[in-house]
């Protein structure tokens, strides 16, 4: 690394410190619509119905 770069951080890193927090928040709003659907199955509605159930009820959080 010459002098001139150093402290500074690449392009390259700071690209994919971006791509790892969005991966983060994908991982997270995956596992919400996947609780959503498993809590639509146990009330025996489509995932669809359930979250229309959700918002007329002003439970349903994005």
């Amino acid at each position: 690394m010459s002098r001139e770069n150093k402290g500074r951080k690449r392009k390259t890193d700071i690209a994919m410190t971006a791509a790892t927090k969005r991966a983060q928040e994908v991982r997270k709003r995956m596992a919400h619509l996947e609780q959503l659907a498993l809590e639509a199955d146990e009330h025996k509605m489509s995932y669809g119905k359930y979250v229309e159930k959700l918002k007329r009820e002003g439970k349903y959080d994005v």
